[in-house]
């Protein structure tokens, strides 16, 4: 599987993480819950690059459009112990000035084998 090129990520991108969840409602206002399956809870990450060269650009920018947001690959956010697998099927680049741009990625955890 491929990991996602080594191009540092600004310290702004984020991680968010939701649980899916069943509920039934009861009498008296009760609620019984349990998770959807084994893998319940799912990551979603905004990457953010702030100040890039075109060439580091182009090479996100190509490596996503080869995975046309349904090939997973590895990524390990910067504050994570380790990579999980993710799909990717939004970015945007921007121009700078100089020459440099700022992206940013939607990435959505997948739990595929």
């Amino acid at each position: 599987m491929d990991t996602l090129p080594d191009i540092p990520v600004q310290v702004g991108s984020s991680l968010q993480e939701k649980a899916k969840v069943y509920s039934a409602g009861f009498e008296g206002g009760y609620r019984q819950r349990s998770g959807d399956d084994i893998n319940s809870i799912r990551g979603t990450a905004t990457a953010t690059w702030g100040n890039i060269t075109k060439a580091q650009k182009d090479t996100l920018v190509a490596f996503f459009k080869d995975k046309k947001g349904v090939t997973a690959f590895l990524w390990q956010a910067p504050y994570e112990d380790s990579p999980r697998k993710w799909t990717c099927e939004s970015w945007q680049p921007k121009p700078k000035l100089a020459g440099r741009f700022s992206m940013t990625a939607s990435f959505t955890e997948e739990f595929d084998l």
